[in-house]
């Protein structure tokens, strides 16, 4: 993420979780700024939708924050 590789990102965490390990909601967020940075749209939804999939209360405030950010989007 920090790369800006938004898809190696996303990629990286679908690896961890197939893994059976359990990405914090830091991982989500750097990898979601990596999206928006790189102005990705479409792979920031399919990691919002993702994070939503996984229904983790600790995700959350990474989803409502985001989900906002595509919101304004949206709007303007």
């Amino acid at each position: 993420a920090a790369d800006g590789r938004p898809a190696q990102a996303s990629a990286w965490l679908e690896r961890m979780l197939a893994q059976k390990l359990r990405p914090d909601a830091h991982l989500f967020n750097a990898a979601m700024g990596a999206h928006f940075s790189a102005a990705d749209t479409a792979g920031a939804r399919a990691l919002l939708d993702r994070m939503a999939q996984l229904q983790w209360p600790s995700l959350r405030w990474v989803q409502g924050h985001w989900a906002s950010q595509l919101e304004e989007i949206d709007c303007c």
